[in-house]
């Protein structure tokens, strides 16, 4: 999808300048201010922080909502468009300042507000930006993509007057080639009014909308890879209204949201709170944060033979599997003991046998394990 620098030679179609470097890869405020520098480690580099855990959500989310922009404006009329920096930036204030200008002033008139920005650190440490954008105009049936693969090759040598011949004649086959050559005349003649705007590439979508979401989506796992100080609290995707459907407060439906939701029944059903209105009522606002360390305390107890097992202290997997396989238990009843699992690295098969065991070991060889 992304083919490489071209060149502006007579005929050229690129959307950027001869002799510009390759795409290093391939949320925000309106606040200005000087970039504090980062802190260097003994490698050289700055230091990376933990991936958050919003940042799964995010990526679903953005995958989602480029699906759902195929559905409804079609393959066609999304493009494909890549901004960087004339020099390379840093500061995630100062990209997103520079962001912020280009979409006040270019990219909300020039494409509405059907846009998706996907904000990028490359190993490097530079910044940069992938939109996918509404274009009017279907300017991905007929495109040359063997032409555009050859210009990028020619690129690669550094001929970049062959690469420009070529990318004009890769969008000339096109039905819409001269309104896509329009707009990479718009963005190079947008490069002379924002001196600092590097490579602006703009493409249609080669591939379906399932690969291209994941290859979207992707950046954001990279992005993570060589994330700083400094970006925390950055919006790793910025949506405009036309593309923004699927959101971020979501909770994936997994053995581990399985088992916090379980306990949070319990807890619940303990305080008297049928809902999550009450419990907000009940613990505040931030009646999660303050009652986290008693819903994880929570006991899940199943009955195996005649022992109890908590099964709410294992994993969100083993925890499940306990729950469907075996009775729940009450402790005024049953005498609690602990359950030795076995190493994760171990299949539930494997565990269910140990189980089997144990129950036989006390009831006899001869009793079925409900």
């Amino acid at each position: 999808m992304n083919l490489g620098p071209v060149g502006t030679g007579e005929g050229a179609g690129c959307p950027a300048l001869a002799g510009l470097p390759p795409l290093p890869c391939l949320g925000s405020n309106n606040s200005t201010g000087n970039p504090q520098k980062q802190p260097v480690a003994e490698s050289g580099k700055p230091p990376s922080v933990p991936v958050a855990k919003s940042a799964y959500k995010t990526e679903f989310c953005l995958k989602e909502n480029i699906r759902l922009a195929v559905e409804k404006y079609g393959i066609e009329h999304l493009g494909f468009f890549t901004v960087t920096f004339a020099k390379p930036v840093y500061s995630a204030k100062t990209a997103q300042r520079h962001l912020n200008s280009l979409l006040t002033h270019v990219i909300r008139s020039r494409y509405g507000n059907r846009y998706i920005i996907v904000f990028e650190r490359h190993e490097s440490g530079a910044i940069h930006f992938h939109f996918v954008v509404y274009i009017e105009k279907d300017i991905r049936t007929g495109f040359d993509w063997n032409l555009a693969r050859q210009a990028y090759e020619a690129q690669k040598r550094g001929n970049f007057a062959l690469a420009g011949k070529l990318w004009t004649a890769a969008a000339d086959r096109a039905e819409n080639g001269d309104f896509l050559r329009g707009e990479w005349k718009f963005w190079r003649e947008a490069r002379k009014r924002y001196r600092w705007l590097g490579r602006c590439e703009m493409l249609p979508i080669r591939s379906t909308a399932e690969a291209v979401s994941r290859y979207t989506g992707g950046y954001i796992a990279k992005h993570m890879q060589h994330r700083r100080e400094e970006d925390k609290g950055v919006k790793l995707v910025r949506y405009g209204k036309g593309m923004h459907w699927a959101r971020s407060r979501l909770a994936f439906n997994s053995p581990r949201v399985w088992l916090w939701r379980e306990k949070l029944k319990m807890f619940a059903l303990q305080n008297g709170c049928g809902s999550l209105e009450a419990l907000k009522k009940k613990f505040g606002k931030r009646w999660a944060y303050r009652c986290a360390a008693a819903i994880q305390g929570m006991r899940l107890l199943v009955r195996i033979g005649g022992e109890v097992v908590d099964a709410g202290q294992y994993d969100g997997a083993t925890a499940q599997e306990l729950c469907r396989t075996y009775p729940r238990a009450s402790d005024r009843h049953f005498r609690l003991t602990p359950l030795q699992m076995p190493p994760k690295a171990q299949s539930m098969h494997e565990w269910k046998a140990g189980v089997v065991a144990l129950v036989r070991s006390v009831f006899g060889t001869s009793v079925k394990p409900i």
